[in-house]
């Protein structure tokens, strides 16, 4: 029996090996019919290595996260050597591909980043750092998601300290503090993977002095300026001018998806393209009910049970606006200044208009202004009462207000979506907390969800979900049980447009809106479209060409170009209402189809109040909302601010 034979546990049979280290070795392993990978410490290794080696294992199968490697078994050798067992993936480490010849597309590093800084938060969010980020500790699966592997460096930083000490990183991609000092931390875990992510975008190595060079060495050339000014911060020498936290590199390296032109990788889920035939029967409350009868009973609830309330006129019916005469303007709400929102990008209003919420997303909170006060206060997240003071949002996206003061919200990099009562407690309504897509027919809590955004609550209180980077729209009833009712999970194809919604493709689902006939409105980001899928289950677009760009106000919808299209909204009279991103512009669309711009000069910059609304510079409008007595609330992303247009001027309520 040769040596390598012994170093292998009962019942594996080792068919080749495929690294040694200093520390461990490592086998292509058959266990029955498996191939699985083993990993078994070094003989020389102390009793302080074999203590790491089992913490790394006892980490790596409590977190059981798709994007973190599978153990299947492990144990311990005659000699108390402890030895684990992964999956295998056939596709290797992202090493092979710093390489020109087999470089990665810039969508998939983006892709690989958001992943890999999605898992490091939930690590850090648990006091580990894993201590050795680099591409050759990322594998890829069959469907292309990174998976993070060899935990067994990863160290405890304790309560009371930032900073522990190591030797476990690998030189080239130490940040400067850990050659030089040896202590790590969490920004020295983002620096690694900054490294990380450059080596990937040129195909090539770097070495630390090298880096220092990158400004002027012309490699960022063809990179978004968002994206290159991320990955300098990342690298900073300085650990202060690092970004903070992994979960504001997960949303940075987002935001680059969305204002690029880089597609949103995100596989197709072999289950989602089996499913995407049209309405094929789905179980709902233990009967079998056709997925459009779902949609169409969802809007002919939201007629019976908000009509009343908003004076709406049905969309798209062709009918004449509602004779009622509105309710008078009151005065707009009088501004209020927070302690510094960032980043904010959801809103949602309370049915009657007397309370606005705001996703205060790189916060990491919800916060309610009261419209007819100037109090503001924290409803979820740090500083909220009750058991919502201790819900850890990653990046708060959604919100949806429900009559009796409770209120959702999507989690896009917590992958869930929540439910927070008045008094302040919390249930999980749809998703594990992993990404990724299965659940339909299941109980929501159970379904993996995919970054979710826009939410929209039916009259009959079914809750409607975009469930962006699955490329979906999904449902989930009363009984708590999801389904999707849009997007064939693809990114690409052709849109589908006359047929059956879950067949067409729904590229990046950001908001959602209900009409009162029922129909559900959804903007998507790429290519900038605003579709409405009517009660019958037939999807078509109802603005945008397709191209991104700026165009055709004052002529029919769907011969306008849009540029980020989000947060869509209804008014009294049925017109749509939705922001323009990209365009600083935020649009209409009336109840003829054509479509024109209610605010925004197209300039990028921060107006003052008071300006007329189609003469304000603004940056980024990214949701907005409609009060009952008809002012519109518009969410300005860059400004972190709410504006309020009534009798067409701007006006400052939150910033």
């Amino acid at each position: 029996m040769t040596r390598s034979q012994t170093d292998v546990p009962r019942g594996y049979r080792i068919i080749s090996a495929l690294a040694r280290t200093p520390s461990s070795d490592v086998y292509l392993v058959r266990r029955g019919r498996e191939r699985l990978v083993l990993k078994v410490l070094a003989t020389s290794a102390g009793p302080e290595e074999r203590e790491m080696f089992r913490e790394g294992v006892t980490i790596m199968r409590r977190l059981r996260h798709p994007n973190v490697i599978e153990v299947i078994d492990a144990g311990e050798l005659l000699d108390r050597r402890p030895w684990m067992a992964m999956v295998y993936l056939e596709a290797g480490s992202l090493q092979q591909h710093v390489d020109p010849t087999s470089a990665l597309p810039a969508d998939e590093v983006v892709f690989t980043g958001i992943r890999v800084a999605e898992v490091l938060a939930m690590l850090h969010a648990e006091r580990l750092v894993h201590r050795d980020v680099k591409p050759a500790n990322i594998l890829r699966a069959a469907d292309g998601e990174p998976v993070l592997t060899d935990l067994n460096t990863a160290g405890v930083l304790r309560p009371d300290r930032a900073t522990l000490t190591t030797d476990r990183s690998t030189y080239a991609y130490a940040a400067p503090e850990v050659w030089s000092q040896g202590r790590y931390s969490v920004r020295a875990e983002l620096y690694s993977l900054g490294v990380t992510l450059i080596e990937l975008f040129t195909a090539r190595y770097f070495t630390p002095q090298a880096l220092e060079q990158l400004p002027r060495s012309g490699a960022f050339v063809d990179m978004p300026r968002d994206l290159v000014d991320l990955l300098l911060a990342m690298t900073a020498p300085d650990r202060e001018a690092r970004p903070d936290t992994a979960m504001e590199v997960a949303h940075r390296l987002r935001r680059v998806q969305h204002e690029s032109d880089l597609p949103a990788t995100s596989p197709t889920p072999p289950f989602v393209e089996a499913a995407a035939q049209g309405f094929a029967h789905v179980p709902t409350r233990g009967r079998n009910v056709p997925r459009r009868s779902a949609l169409w009973m969802a809007g002919a609830s939201l007629l019976a049970g908000t009509a009343a309330v908003t004076g709406l006129t049905p969309l798209w019916s062709g009918g004449a606006a509602n004779p009622k005469t509105p309710p008078a303007f009151p005065a707009v709400p009088q501004a209020v200044t927070t302690e510094g929102m960032d980043e904010p990008w959801g809103i949602a209003l309370s049915p009657d208009g007397n309370a606005l919420y705001v996703a205060d997303s790189l916060n990491q909170v919800v916060r309610r202004r009261d419209l007819t006060s100037a109090d503001v206060s924290i409803v979820a997240g740090s500083g909220a009462a009750g058991p919502a003071g201790a819900l850890r949002l990653g990046y708060p996206c959604g919100l949806a207000v429900r009559r009796d003061g409770a209120f959702y919200v999507s989690d896009s990099v917590g992958h869930r979506v929540y439910l927070v009562q008045p008094d302040g407690s919390v249930e999980v309504v749809a998703g594990t907390g992993a990404p990724g897509y299965s659940g339909d027919g299941d109980a929501a809590p159970n379904a993996h969800l995919n970054g979710p955004h826009g939410l929209a609550i039916a009259g009959n209180g079914d809750l409607f979900v975009a469930d962006t980077d699955n490329n979906l729209v999904r449902s989930i009833d009363t009984d708590g049980r999801i389904t999707s009712i849009a997007g064939s999970g693809r990114a690409t194809g052709p849109a589908g447009d006359g047929g059956s919604a879950r067949s067409a493709v729904v590229y990046a689902p950001e908001g959602l809106a209900l009409t009162p006939d029922g129909s559900l409105l959804i903007t998507q980001w790429k290519p900038g479209l605003v579709r409405r899928i009517d009660p019958d289950g037939q999807i078509n677009s109802v603005a945008g060409t397709g191209t991104n760009g700026f165009s055709g106000d004052g002529g029919p919808a769907l011969l306008a170009d849009l540029n980020g299209p989000g947060g869509p909204s209804i008014t009294g009279d049925g017109t749509v209402v939705f922001s323009d991103m990209n365009n600083n512009r935020v649009r209409t669309i009336g109840g003829d189809g054509t479509i024109t711009t209610l605010a925004g000069s197209g300039q990028r910059g921060r107006s003052v109040d008071g300006v007329r609304a189609v003469d304000a510079a603004m940056a980024n409008p990214i949701c907005t909302a409609v009060a009952p007595n008809g002012i519109v609330y518009v969410l300005e992303w860059r400004n972190a601010r709410v504006l309020a247009i009534h009798e067409g001027t701007i006006r400052t309520v939150l910033a």
